[in-house]
């Protein structure tokens, strides 16, 4: 269980573990949060919407988690995610920050699916 959490900060005091299939590469190797890595974080969530809260690289090993985020490997699209939405989740997934979405432009994207 706890091979599925990212140590933030070695230090006992400061230790803050996070679930690494939500981080974002640069998270993971440079400690970096920003509006991109928050937006990586809500493709993970998307994600675990339209599958039914499976977990993105669920069974892949810490190292395969990172391996596959740094070579830009896609989850496979759940079944009861529209195309519209899964283009959406992998712009939030891609591993170059500056190719991520903003909020403004997922919001738009996600009203086109609202009733």
């Amino acid at each position: 269980y706890l091979l599925d959490y990212y140590v933030i900060d070695s230090r006992p005091a400061e230790c803050q573990l996070l679930p690494l299939s939500w981080i974002s590469l640069e998270s993971i190797l440079f400690n970096k949060f920003n509006k991109n890595t928050d937006i990586w974080s809500f493709g993970c969530l998307l994600y675990e919407l339209f599958s039914l809260g499976e977990v993105a690289y669920f069974g892949y090993s810490s190292k395969q988690v990172i391996d596959s985020v740094r070579s830009n490997l896609m989850p496979p699209q759940p079944l009861l995610c529209p195309n519209g939405i899964y283009k959406l989740m992998c712009k939030c997934l891609s591993d170059i920050p500056t190719l991520r979405p903003n909020i403004k432009h997922v919001y738009e994207q996600l009203n086109l699916y609202s009733g």
